[in-house]
């Protein structure tokens, strides 16, 4: 049997080599996760640019015109009661860019709903 200085000297050095060995392990654990979310993340920006490419693709005007006549839809001009129309001055109620790029805000003059 060992004396006790040498016992304790002992038991703290095995329990900083068990602490030195679980650390590294769990850095070699959080190091894999990292690496596996970089790699999801790198694959989720190629998906949003593949998806933001496919959307401008679909509501281009050549393509929009191909599914109305594909589905048979036929586009007309509104009629005379179908048109909105914003007049200037009044209550403040909507904000507006003028030519200028200066900001200012109409009146509506027919609110339309589709309920």
């Amino acid at each position: 049997m060992l004396p006790a200085p040498y016992s304790g000297i002992l038991v703290a050095g095995s329990i900083l080599a068990i602490s030195y060995l679980w650390l590294g392990c769990r850095c070699d654990s959080l190091g894999h996760d990292i690496k596996a979310m970089e790699a999801a993340k790198v694959q989720l920006k190629k998906d949003i640019l593949n998806e933001e490419s496919r959307w401008t693709r679909m509501k281009s005007p050549l393509n929009i015109e191909m599914v109305l006549a594909k589905h048979g839809i036929v586009m007309t001009w509104p009629r005379q009661d179908q048109i909105v129309r914003l007049y200037g001055g009044g209550s403040v109620d909507m904000p507006v860019k003028k030519a200028n790029h200066s900001l200012t805000y109409i009146k509506r003059e027919k609110v339309v709903s589709y309920d």
